[in-house]
């Protein structure tokens, strides 16, 4: 074994438990990498603990939960995460495993593995995440209609005697089902920080035919502003198609006195050249409504 680790053949993904290299996360998108070595740190989990006839005594829950179902989760712990449904005499050491005693969660299977449904498992995230990833989190499972309002409430409402429930339904108060992508999220939360009119998310247009729809915008002065993340660009589709249909695109808009403003991953980070560049699109509206 130690010889095939130093060779590269295989790889530990946690303690006990190998894998080949090619099972383990590769590639050069960050965010992809790590929910998919998240998901195998959680499956090496079940693989070492469990055998298939031996029984479900506990979940899944926080960011490991939230990992199964399939929402962003944009947080540095790495620890897997359990709720257990019966005490248990049992002694697990382990460093990487956090376990709550929760006899009362609500458990369902996800990809044949035991976890907290969607709804309890994003308001166990928002008790202890703090506001950035707890929104993108949010965001997410609202987008991909997992949850919905009601769900939430009424999971929060179970929840009202523990820990971080104020948190949680602050982070409901204020989250919407428009973002499509974490960078999304942190757009609209820098907007919300600048001091400018609030945008209209998600704005469509209607353009000789064809409907275009926004990211932001504000329709009264014909200034959007999209965020150019990297899965735009990645997909099926060839790059350079997707690139010339989003020139058309634009220039169709521009065409129509739409003023459009493009920030990236790096300008979420430095909201004065952000808040800069819709003052100036502002300007340079007003200035051509007036010509």
């Amino acid at each position: 074994m130690p010889d095939l680790v130093a060779d590269g053949v295989i790889v530990k993904i946690r303690r006990g438990v190998f894998g080949m290299r090619g099972l383990v996360p590769q590639g050069n998108d960050v965010a992809i990498r790590e929910r998919n070595d998240r998901l195998l740190r959680i499956r090496a989990h079940a693989w070492s603990r469990f055998t298939p006839s031996s029984p479900w005594a506990f979940g899944y829950s926080g960011v490991s939960a939230a990992a199964l179902h399939g929402f962003s989760v944009w947080t540095s712990e790495r620890r897997i995460h359990l709720v257990q449904l019966f005490k248990s005499s049992s002694r697990d050491h382990a460093l990487d495993v956090v376990k709550t005693y929760r006899p009362d969660a609500t458990i369902g299977l996800v990809d044949g593995l035991p976890c907290t449904e969607s709804a309890e498992t994003v308001i166990d995230c928002l008790r202890v995440l703090p506001v950035e990833p707890a929104m993108i989190l949010c965001e997410s499972a609202l987008w991909q209609r997992s949850v919905d309002d009601a769900s939430l409430l009424e999971a929060v409402n179970r929840a009202r005697h523990r820990r971080g429930v104020a948190a949680a339904r602050a982070i409901m108060a204020r989250a919407t089902a428009l973002s499509e992508s974490a960078g999304e999220t942190r757009t609209r939360l820098l907007l919300e920080s600048l001091p400018i009119p609030r945008a209209v998310q998600q704005f469509e247009v209607l353009v000789e035919g064809s409907v275009y729809r926004l990211d932001f915008a504000w329709p009264d002065l014909r200034v959007a502003l999209e965020f150019d993340g990297l899965s735009k660009y990645v997909g099926d589709e060839p790059t350079d198609q997707v690139l010339l249909r989003e020139r058309a695109r634009e220039n169709a808009l521009v065409g129509h006195g739409w003023v459009i403003v493009r920030i990236t991953w790096a300008d979420l980070t430095r909201p004065e050249r952000v808040h800069a560049l819709i003052s100036a699109a502002f300007d340079r509206s007003r200035r051509y409504r007036s010509a």
